[in-house]
């Protein structure tokens, strides 16, 4: 499944001049308003949150160039955006999802998603897959990353 999320701001850049003249008087106006297109795209199964990218991978805490951990608290609020993605590049090998936090909170439960092809049909909730207070990490554990 291709899914590319993206929102755009479009402003134009309009000069305007206009001169009037009557007998006695000559008068000049010029007004301009500069603007910039904005364009944020998420790669694919990417979530786009606050112009950010997320994703989940089974990489042991290991995000790509240009990615960091990102927070239980967010993962918390889009969490449900990851149904029907998939891994970026690895299936997990663990359950329980590496974040910014020290200590592991959130994980997929293993009889719905966890370490299985996706895409996802379940996604990682607090304590799920009996994920509290974690810190184990296996080589491809699954891991929370998002944009710098």
């Amino acid at each position: 499944m291709f899914s590319v999320l993206s929102f755009r701001r479009f402003i134009s850049l309009l000069t305007c001049s206009a001169v009037i003249e009557d007998s006695n008087t000559l008068s000049t106006s010029t007004s301009t308003s500069t603007s910039v297109e904005i364009i944020d795209k998420c790669s694919l199964n990417e979530v786009l949150y606050q112009t950010h990218c997320y994703y989940l991978d089974g990489v042991g805490g290991e995000c790509r160039y240009g990615y960091s951990l990102g927070s239980e608290t967010i993962l918390s609020l889009i969490a449900d955006s990851f149904i029907g993605l998939n891994y970026k590049t690895a299936i997990s090998g663990n359950c329980c999802v590496i974040t910014s936090e020290k200590y592991s909170n959130y994980g997929v439960n293993s009889v719905d998603q966890c370490n299985k092809q996706g895409p996802f049909t379940a996604v990682p909730s607090l304590n799920g897959g009996g994920c509290r207070n974690h810190t184990t990490e296996h080589p491809r554990q699954l891991t929370f990353c998002m944009s710098n």
